[in-house]
């Protein structure tokens, strides 16, 4: 993927007032994304998926995961 936009801004309020968080992503970048999805009986299920994003352009890494529990009534 290529970010041609890659300066993000936003602000999070605190007491002191507001802090700001500035990240910059441009360049291109390459993504892999792996997950499983386990049935446990016929209406409970758990998933998982893990994450790794690599900046082509300087040494940026960003890794991720999600563990969740699906249930149907």
């Amino acid at each position: 993927m290529h970010e041609f936009r890659g300066d993000s801004k936003t602000a999070f309020s605190s007491q002191q007032g507001d802090i700001p968080f500035v990240t910059n992503s441009a360049g291109t970048w390459g993504q892999l994304n792996a997950g499983v999805d386990h049935q446990i009986n016929k209406s409970v299920s758990i998933a998982g998926s893990l994450s790794v994003e690599k900046s082509f352009v300087g040494d940026s890494i960003n890794y991720g995961g999600i563990v969740g529990l699906k249930i149907k009534f």
